[in-house]
């Protein structure tokens, strides 16, 4: 047998073994994914613009979110950047375009292929070379 018939048999049969270990069902596991690439897309985030803080980056990004009290010091904000740091919540389309106008590039890290195979219920992305053709695109 060739080096590369083996090694296709060992992927299709790991494939297959991670595929078939997870339920039909199973929201944890995509949670988990999503929680993942949020987490990730802040960490880029905040290493490429050098901020420290969930606050910093939501001023950075979304300054109006801040309403300050008659004495020009800050009352309150959404906090909503903090949420972003542990991955509770994954960014709506129109700040993803903001953080995009700002820091071009950003959005990718969202939609890495990386995700795609991580998601065990997705089970199209091992079939086939689409997921080898994607890995071009990145």
């Amino acid at each position: 047998m060739s080096d590369f018939k083996r090694i296709k048999e060992i992927y299709l049969s790991f494939a297959e073994d991670v595929r078939n270990s997870f339920g039909e069902n199973n929201f944890a596991e995509i949670e988990t994914i999503d929680t993942l690439r949020v987490r990730y897309w802040y960490e880029v985030l905040r290493l490429r613009t050098r901020l420290e803080t969930a606050s910093d980056m939501e001023y950075y990004f979304e300054s109006e979110s801040f309403k300050r009290n008659a004495k020009g010091a800050v009352a309150w904000y959404r906090n909503k950047w903090s949420r972003y740091a542990t991955g509770q919540h994954v960014p709506q389309a129109k700040t993803l375009r903001r953080v995009e106008a700002r820091e071009h590039g950003s959005i990718r890290e969202l939609h890495l292929p990386l995700w795609e195979v991580l998601d065990a219920s997705n089970t199209r992305v091992m079939k086939g070379d689409s997921f080898l053709k994607c890995l071009g695109k990145v």
